[in-house]
């Protein structure tokens, strides 16, 4: 029971982590290695997620320019101050390319008041903690390579930011290097990146200004996603016309078209060292820590080499031809722990690569012993081994399985058997093995990717409805607090705080940013429960006890930190409690609060503002209700489009279930001949007056459920519930009836006809529209045959 309380009433320290960039892979990585580093630890994290986008511009802009209000931005570092935090860690390689004029010195004095974790910088004589990466001995490898062993002479270097430590070392290995081999770089040959995949420019300028440029050594990786971009549109490939490398070696670098050469400087590693490192501090802040973490050379295609197996393939093969049978656990336990490495993430629970271990240990022995299994073990070995991929699969440590790598390591141990197996049926089965587990995998995947890729696309559509709801809220100053925070939490936060200003802050771009004195809690969702706070009873933070105290008692929470910002003003911050997939959306979320606030600050203004401020909102409801009318109309034709026709359908069908229904599908005739011959416009006229009588024809027939849509260039869809049996004959013998009506009229030189078909259903609770405009276009199909030749009259 003692050793109980004991545990109870550890400290939980509250650490920040000042970090930008987010929407690139390296500062990802680091999200995700002190994540899982706090894991194991009595800690909060709060990460204060500053600038996103393209640093280039990032200073740039008049007073009317998007840009012009950027500097915003790095304020929110300030607010560390009033978080009540007892270390931070300092992600400053990716805050340097966005601060105007502070050195890191300047910069990190003014949050030292607590012990400081700083990443890609180093200085041996602070006071402060430092982990870097080895970048000149490391990049000068790269280039080496590609001096030494391929004879490159005109290389050019893809630097990344001027005042970046990171950049300046690997920029200074490169010019060593080529000085080392008495190759003149004059300033022509060297560009300033940002360190994102948005440089196409520097990289047209380095091909423009550099005739028979041999290799392009990029400063990280995700710059050279641009490299490969505008070497395709120039018909140049990377790997054989011209050598390309990076650095960091990021997830997405081995699948690359040709995988990347790089240098592998781990962010999760970093990450998970630094909030260890952080932790120690914290406990005891008198011993900083200075760390230059290695980074592993790897050869890749992209340079040019021919490379067919990775180091640890080659080593795995190795190590299993040592293997003779089944009682050599050294050697097996071997194999499974390259295995193993080879298909996890750098950082990973014990307990994931335990059931990683187990699944490659039970495969190896089982291909070992083949031989003294009866038939029904062998037909029994394949499901058996499925099972265990598939609950790889749906355990929750899935998320930190390199996918690509655990294929490599199951393939290359299933060729290894197979390589050296004789017996047919021993092959077939081995055979078996390698396509259940590869097919499950792809798929597994491909699902995965689809369920993330469906689900933003439902929180995308969601998202922008929120601001007009709070705008609409504006003069009810709770409700609108309630929505801000409800907000957050359907776009993925698992808790919300928000906090504000007791007065919106005005802060001009030529003065110095001071954090505010106190912080007002306005809102905030806690398992489950939305929480308002009325003025006057608002908690109140301040420097002296920080918005950390209002954290919960327990430890492992994770949350991010968003600035509230329109303009030059700031109306305070929100903190998210998320996962690291989610921090995309909710960044966006913060902007439209932020925008939701602004409105809400001129909707309190002075009193002979009110009917300007009644105005400017009535503006605005009607503005958002005609997008929202605009994003489901069909332009020309002034009929749905194919997302209006969904949506109608889908409520058409679920208020008529068990009600007999007919889907209709038309195909303009002939709308190439009509363009071709006569122009545009009149393919223009006749789109439009189809919808006109596909319109007309079912609003004849009185259906309140009717909808039409035109899905695309020349094809129309049509929905009616069917009161009587014979109700689609009719609407078939009316819509070729007004056509010839029309056409009878009509004075162009050509008719404007369609064809059609019709497909009939009961109405059900569980469909798919997709289905059945499918079945519709089948019948479709018959109805072409019986069109005209030629529509010229």
């Amino acid at each position: 029971m003692d050793l109980i309380e004991g545990m109870s009433k550890e400290k939980v320290f509250n650490i920040g982590v000042m970090i930008g960039n987010v929407h690139t892979q390296h500062p990802m990585e680091l999200i995700r290695g002190i994540s899982e580093a706090a894991k194991g630890e009595n800690v909060n994290i709060s990460f204060f997620v500053g600038a996103q986008g393209n640093a280039l511009d990032f200073w740039e802009g008049d007073e009317d320019d998007y840009n012009s209000y950027n500097y915003q931005y790095n304020s929110l570092y300030d607010y560390s101050l009033i978080a009540g935090l007892d270390a931070i860690i300092i992600s400053y390689g990716t805050l340097c390319i966005y601060l105007e004029n502070e050195n890191r010195e300047e910069f990190a004095k003014k949050y030292r008041s607590v012990p400081l974790v700083i990443l890609e910088e180093y200085d041996e004589d602070s006071c402060d903690s430092f982990i870097i990466s080895d970048n000149f001995g490391s990049m000068y490898n790269i280039v080496e390579h590609l001096l030494s062993d391929h004879g490159y002479k005109r290389i050019v270097y893809l630097s990344g930011p001027i005042n970046n430590t990171d950049s300046n070392e690997r920029e200074r290995a490169y010019l060593e290097a080529m000085k080392a081999h008495e190759l003149e770089v004059t300033s022509e040959m060297v560009e300033y990146g940002d360190y994102s995949s948005n440089v196409d420019d520097l990289v047209e300028k380095l091909l423009d200004n550099n005739e028979g440029v041999e290799a392009i050594v990029s400063a990280n990786d995700e710059m050279a996603i641009s490299i490969y971009n505008v070497c395709r549109r120039r018909g140049l490939v990377p790997g054989r016309d011209i050598a390309v490398t990076g650095y960091d070696d990021v997830e997405f670098a081995q699948r690359m078209d040709p995988p990347l050469t790089t240098a592998n400087q781990d962010g999760l590693d970093m990450g998970y060292r630094a909030l260890k490192c952080a932790v120690a501090l914290c406990k005891d802040p008198t011993n900083p820590i200075k760390m230059k973490i290695p980074a592993k050379f790897l050869k890749r295609q992209s340079c040019g080499c021919k490379i067919h197996h990775v180091d640890k393939e080659l080593e795995l093969v190795d190590v299993l031809e040592k293997i003779e049978k089944l009682s050599d656990k050294e050697q097996i336990q071997k194999a499974v722990s390259i295995a193993t490495v080879g298909s996890y993430k750098s950082v990973v629970s014990e307990e994931g690569r335990n059931k990683g271990k187990a699944y490659f240990e039970f495969l190896i022995s089982n291909l070992l012993e083949l031989d003294d299994l009866n038939d029904d073990e062998k037909r029994e070995l394949a499901d058996s081994l499925l099972l265990q991929v598939q609950n790889l699969c749906a355990d929750e440590g899935c998320k930190n399985i390199e996918f690509s790598g655990f294929l490599r390591s199951f393939q290359q141990i299933m060729r290894f058997f197979m390589e050296r197996e004789k017996e047919t049926d021993v092959l077939v089965l081995l055979g078996r093995i390698l396509e259940l587990t590869d097919n499950y995998v792809t798929s597994f995947v491909m699902r995965k990717d689809e369920e993330d890729i469906m689900m933003l696309l439902t929180k995308s559509w969601a998202a922008p409805t929120s601001i007009k709801y709070m705008i609409d809220k504006a003069d009810d100053e709770n409700a609108f607090n309630c929505l801000a925070i409800e907000t957050a939490i359907d776009q993925g936060a698992k808790s919300a705080y928000l906090y504000l200003l007791p007065e919106p802050l005005k802060c001009d771009r030529k003065m110095e940013f001071v954090c505010p004195d106190c912080l007002e809690l306005v809102a905030k969702h806690i398992n489950g429960k939305v929480e308002v706070y009325d003025r006057g009873k608002r908690p109140v933070v301040t420097k002296e006890n920080g918005f950390a105290s209002l954290f919960p008692d327990s430890s492992k929470h994770s949350y991010v930190v968003f600035l509230l910002f329109a303009k030059e003003y700031q109306y305070g911050i929100m903190l998210c409690e998320i996962d690291d997939t989610s921090i995309g959306m909710l960044y966006g979320v913060s902007l439209q609060i932020s925008t939701a606030l602004a409105y809400m600050q001129i909707s309190k203004q002075e009193n002979e503002a009110k009917q300007q401020l009644f105005d400017t909102l009535k503006e605005l409801r009607d503005k958002n209700e005609m997008l929202s009318f605009v994003s489901s109309m069909d332009a020309l034709t002034g009929i749905y489009n194919r997302r209006g026709f969904i949506e109608n359908v889908v409520d058409a069908i679920n208020e008529n279930v068990g009600k007999k229904a007919a889907l209709f599908f038309s195909d303009l005739d002939h709308l190439k001949q009509i363009n071709d011959e006569f122009g545009h416009q009149d393919g223009d006229f006749a789109l439009m007056n189809a919808a006109k009588i596909m319109k007309e024809t079912f609003d004849s027939f009185g259906s309140e459920n009717a909808v039409c849509g035109r899905i695309g260039g020349d094809e129309f869809v049509s929905f009616m519930i069917c009161e009587n049996e014979d109700d689609t004959e009719k609407v078939l013998e009316e819509l070729k009836l007004r056509s010839k009506l029309f056409n009878e009229k009509c004075e162009k030189p050509y008719y404007v006809e369609f064809s059609t078909g019709c497909y009939t259903f009961v109405c059900r609770a569980v469909f798919s529209v997709a289905e059945l405009t499918g079945k519709a276009d089948e019948c479709l199909y018959e109805a072409k045959k019986t069109r005209r030749d030629n529509i010229v009259k």
